[in-house]
């Protein structure tokens, strides 16, 4: 593809003149996307229309921070880490980047609707107002929940050229966890800590008289003491909306059958905990397939949605090990809310040897990530 250096419309090999700003033409100003990219940027204010391919945005300042450290994608959000603009790095920040729509979703947005632009760009617009809302209501959420809260606050950047809403979400310090377990070793304290946390935090929001409902391990964060945080309601708020799916789709593993009577987030933190502990291989897949299949991986679906009992996972072949089954599997009594299963897990301390909470569930040396 090729563009006018000038205003940045595409153009066709053979153009004389550029339909936007009549520009004539020649090898001087017929550019293509990646150099326009690299001239446009520089180390000042973010411009939308600069972004015409996706790439690092390290240097660049977003309103009152500078860039500094791209730390991984997740769910087709790009996690940054930044600094004050003014003080260097005093002040850290971690700032969420989504861009909205992907070209791919917008084909899908435009076929849902016809080939309707007007009503496609209806769509992507009220997913820009509902993250908008989200983001504050979560904030107030946690204040009433009397929780910590990451989130700071979200910015919408709109691009004439390339047509896309650029969402920079402002948060304090933190790292997705999922990017968090693959940079540290993580023992069974580790787990068992991160579970009686998140416990509080979900017990607290439950007291408020909310509801939360998007456990998933992309929808959690840590900070560099350890402690771990909740992700922000779009999982829940979103998971109907087909056009944002990718961006807040939970995982199925985290969601229980149809006919499941406890808690659904008791149900997600103990399939995540058990994860964790089984080297994060699925419970109905034993522990010494090395291929997976895609055949082998549906039949242990379907028998998760029929709840069969599971096998106890590999670093808890203990007393913990059977409560975390009371959580999603088929046993004769289920751990019926987050506030018991919070109990659970502070329980479990008191009788868990030293050398089995020391145990390494995940090394960075030699991870084993097996689920699908």
């Amino acid at each position: 593809m090729l563009y006018c250096a000038n205003c940045g419309n595409p153009v066709n090999v053979g153009d004389k003149f550029c339909e936007k700003c009549e520009t004539r033409l020649n090898a001087d100003n017929v550019k293509t996307a990646e150099f326009i990219a690299q001239e446009r940027h520089s180390f000042d204010n973010f411009e939308p229309d600069s972004f015409i391919v996706k790439r690092d945005l390290c240097g660049q300042k977003i309103f009152d921070y500078r860039i500094t450290h791209y730390l991984g994608n997740v769910s087709e959000s790009d996690f940054y880490t930044a600094g004050s603009a003014k003080d260097g790095n005093t002040n850290k920040k971690t700032i969420q980047h989504i861009i909205l729509p992907s070209q791919e979703s917008y084909e899908v947005l435009l076929r849902l609707n016809e080939y309707s632009k007007e009503k496609a760009d209806k769509v992507v617009q009220d997913c820009i107002y509902s993250i908008n809302e989200e983001i504050p209501s979560f904030r107030l959420l946690c204040s009433e929940a009397g929780i910590p809260c990451i989130y700071e606050d979200v910015k919408v950047l709109f691009s004439e050229f390339s047509k896309v809403y650029h969402v920079f979400i402002i948060m304090k310090p933190v790292t997705p966890f999922v990017h968090y377990i693959s940079e540290k070793s993580v023992t069974v304290r580790n787990v068992i800590e991160w579970g009686i946390s998140i416990s509080d935090q979900l017990s607290a929001i439950a007291r408020s008289r909310n509801t939360y409902s998007a456990v998933d391990e992309t929808n959690m964060f840590v900070d560099d003491e350890g402690s771990v945080y909740l992700g922000s309601r779009m999982r829940s708020t979103f998971k109907n909306n087909m056009y944002l799916s990718a961006y807040t789709n939970l995982n199925n593993l985290y969601l229980p059958p149809e006919d499941w009577e406890a808690e659904q987030d008791v149900y997600g933190i103990g399939m995540l905990l058990y994860l964790l502990l089984n080297r994060m291989r699925h419970p109905y897949i034993t522990q010494y397939e090395d291929k997976i299949t895609g055949e082998k991986y549906s039949n242990a679906e379907k028998q998760r949605l029929s709840h069969c009992k599971a096998r106890l996972p590999h670093f808890a072949q203990n007393s913990m090990g059977r409560e975390l089954l009371r959580t999603f599997s088929d046993v004769d009594e289920h751990i019926p809310n987050i506030s018991e299963l919070g109990n659970v897990l502070r329980n479990s301390l008191n009788y868990i040897t030293t050398e089995e909470l020391n145990a390494v569930v995940i090394n960075v040396n030699n991870q084993n990530t097996e689920t699908k």
